[in-house]
């Protein structure tokens, strides 16, 4: 499916944006405020949804999209200033599968779309029953890539697509070092120069998630310079 659901402000020219992705054949909708972003949402689930964070009630919309739709629920764009990494990991950890600075360009909303498609295509044209996915346990962290679920210390944690796609990403490979570009090509399919989001932000949601400290070196590492490696925990650990 491709539509969109837009929550912009005035000032950031909802229409144009609009109207680059109608050319490039992506339905879009706009919503004036949060309010009737809900109204619309009654009736019809987009696939994305594009909202500034600007806007009253925002990060309310965020997770009531993030907690009540399951079917699935729209791949989040949020909009913002983004002043530091600070904000962009609250809006990871609200349910953002994107962050994209203030003003918005709609090339670059374009792109986020598209990567997004491509990824979604190649699940379809998959041939013949889903293939083997063995659950990844390492110490107290249980990944399991059929349920798309995460259990540390056997208590569920709710992850983003992206969150999660890091993680099963670096655990199906322990002791590997992936540069950010290698992570960003292989998560989100597309080429890393045009990298709608950070790939640190994304892991320092996912250690807070997993109540993991970046210093400690536990299960996700920081190799300086070079990237993260999954570190497989001793057992008994």
């Amino acid at each position: 499916m491709k539509d969109i659901l837009i929550v912009l402000s005035r000032k950031d020219q909802p229409e144009l944006v609009c109207a680059v992705l109608a050319h490039h054949g992506i339905t879009a909708t706009l919503a004036e405020d949060v309010q009737n972003a809900v109204l619309s949402m009654e009736s019809h689930i987009n696939a994305f949804l594009l909202l500034d964070l600007d806007l009253e009630g925002a990060d309310s919309l965020l997770e009531l999209v993030v907690n009540s739709f399951r079917d699935p629920p729209p791949y989040l764009l949020a909009a913002d200033a983004f002043p530091d990494s600070a904000a962009r990991v609250k809006a990871l950890n609200l349910g953002a599968d994107a962050c994209l600075e203030k003003p918005v360009d709609a090339e670059e909303v374009l792109a986020v779309i598209n990567a997004a498609l491509r990824r979604a295509e190649r699940l379809a044209q998959m041939e013949g029953p889903f293939p083997s996915a063995p659950q990844i346990r390492h110490g107290e962290l249980s990944i399991d890539p059929l349920r798309h679920t995460v259990t540390m210390r056997d208590e569920p944690v709710s992850l983003t697509v992206k969150e999660f796609d890091i993680l099963h990403f670096l655990a199906s490979y322990p002791g590997i070092v992936f540069t950010k570009s290698q992570i960003y090509e292989r998560v989100w399919e597309e080429d890393f120069k045009f990298a709608s989001t950070s790939v640190s932000d994304h892991i320092s949601s996912l250690r807070q998630k997993l109540g993991l400290n970046a210093k400690d070196g536990r299960y996700i590492q920081t190799v300086f310079g070079v990237g993260y490696r999954f570190v497989v925990e001793p057992s008994g650990n």
